[in-house]
């Protein structure tokens, strides 16, 4: 096996004695590097995961009420990366062209679905939609579900805000006590 001459005079090992590395560490640095601006593009804020207990979610509203998908797939996109999202019940009519009461008859449709569920907060309500359907984070991490949930005011509600508010955290195993509190915690918006 030849050896490469150092484009450099002196040679490699004056290459070291400068601070330069060995090829061989070069390369490992170079892939070091690589590997991270890899993880760093996959963490892509615009991308959600939609599971199989989704898709059929999907293909059943769309049979049985294509309103209540068009609810859902909104909060869906419009969500953070944990399936949570506040807003004003008269902003989210705007938003997909209902009445605020058809808006809450389509909450109803879909929490007694277990598509979602809703906590009522200050200036809206919080839809947290089921992590075993759509989730933007890392798919083991729907087993502790956090709630920073993204907030969304018109300009006639509260002006043009974005603002993370923690709600609560519980385990999406459905026996667990922590979810349970969280569900008496749900109150449907009205």
């Amino acid at each position: 096996m030849a050896k490469k001459k150092s484009a450099r005079r002196g040679g490699p090992e004056e290459d070291v004695l400068r601070g330069a590395l060995p090829a061989q560490v070069a390369d490992v640095y170079d892939a070091v590097d690589a590997a991270l601006k890899d993880h760093e593009a996959a963490k892509n804020s615009n991308f959600k995961m939609v599971f199989k207990d989704g898709w059929k979610r999907v293909q059943e509203l769309a049979r049985e009420s294509p309103r209540a998908l068009q609810l859902w797939a909104f909060i869906a996109e419009h969500a953070g990366p944990n399936g949570a999202i506040l807003i004003s019940q008269v902003d989210l009519a705007e938003a997909i062209g209902v009445t605020t009461r058809t808006v809450r008859a389509l909450v109803r449709l879909l929490e007694s679905r277990g598509a979602l569920i809703t906590v009522r907060e200050a200036g809206g309500c919080i839809y947290c939609l089921n992590p075993r359907e759509v989730w933007a984070l890392a798919a083991d991490q729907r087993r502790w579900a956090p709630f920073h949930t993204r907030a969304i005011f018109s300009k006639h509600s509260r002006g043009v805000l974005s603002k993370r508010l923690t709600v609560a955290t519980f385990r999406s195993d459905a026996g667990d006590e922590a979810m349970r509190k969280l569900e008496q915690m749900a109150v449907p918006c009205r």
